[in-house]
């Protein structure tokens, strides 16, 4: 799973397996599988390190856990 941020600032958490392709063109567009898209604020390259990064994660948190992490920090940021 991916962790992204839509351009209202929105974080999602995007299951890889669901992508169908990811285009810049300029803003990011991620295609799914089942014909939805979004567009979000990373960039190609940055979703490209996460996905690789997703996948050998040994922080021992899943991503619904980093996802609840990120929410509270965004929460206690503002």
């Amino acid at each position: 799973m991916l962790l992204l941020t839509k351009l209202d600032q929105t974080r999602v958490l995007v299951p890889i397996e669901s992508i169908k392709y990811i285009e810049e063109t300029p803003d990011t567009l991620i295609r799914f599988l089942n014909g939805e898209s979004v567009i979000v604020r990373e960039n190609f390259s940055t979703i490209q390190s996460l996905s690789l990064g997703s996948v050998g994660s040994t922080d021992g948190k899943d991503d619904s856990q980093k996802f609840k992490d990120s929410l509270g920090a965004k929460h206690t940021s503002q």
